[in-house]
């Protein structure tokens, strides 16, 4: 298991797995539908599946263009998250900065197809990017007082605002993180992912059960 002992190293690095598990709730938005009594649930769970089926499909009807743009931009991110794991790998501290660099651009794009979404649409679905706050970031930071281990943290407010004020706190993260010059270690920013099928929680798995819903809906990208 990964032990941080870098507290800047560990800010950043926590604050990612924050996003991943923002994305991994937010990339299911377009086959979630409320059911009254019952949390929100992916539509093919409703007591009466065709009502779910229906809601589905008045939004691939009315919106299929933002949940085209939906699914690129969590695709472009998932791939980001990838990087990471490599350049984390390799040791290389500039890699993971440019990762980050990238990922930060994809999220205001997130929240710029959220934000048209919503002021376009009566019934929008697509929701702001918001980490899980009673869920945690499992490796822990390594400290002369012991070790710490903290709750995700992402855009509490589930707000626009909100997303562009974690944008600039990323971006000081990762200036602070250049700066330091230990190993890096891969961490697990998400569940435990097999790399395949539908049935993962993981941020993979939910993206490819939420493309396999859309197509039962008969979205087609």
């Amino acid at each position: 298991m990964a032990r941080i002992t870098s507290e800047k190293d560990f800010e950043l690095l926590w604050k990612l797995a924050s996003i991943n598990n923002a994305l991994t709730l937010a990339v299911t938005d377009p086959v979630v539908v409320q059911e009254p009594g019952f949390p929100d649930m992916f539509y093919d769970c409703t007591e009466e599946e065709d009502r779910g089926l229906l809601i589905v499909q008045k939004r691939i009807e009315e919106c299929s263009d933002d949940i085209h743009k939906h699914l690129g931009a969590h695709r472009a991110m998932l791939s980001v998250f990838y990087d990471f794991d490599e350049s984390l790998n390799r040791n290389d501290r500039f890699a993971v900065c440019a990762n980050a660099a990238d990922l930060s651009q994809h999220l205001i794009r997130c929240a710029d197809i959220v934000s048209n979404h919503i002021s376009r649409s009566h019934d929008s679905f697509l929701n702001y990017l918001s980490a899980d706050p009673t869920n945690m970031f499992t490796v822990p930071l390594i400290k002369e007082s012991g070790g710490e281990i903290r709750y995700f943290d992402f855009n509490a407010q589930r707000s626009y605002g909100g997303i562009i004020y974690e944008m600039r706190d990323f971006r000081k993260r990762v200036v602070d993180f250049r700066a330091e010059s230990g190993t890096l270690f891969s961490v697990p920013f998400g569940n435990h992912d097999t790399g395949k099928g539908i049935n993962d929680t993981s941020y993979r798995g939910r993206l490819a059960l939420t493309e396999e819903l859309l197509r039962h809906a008969g979205y087609s990208d």
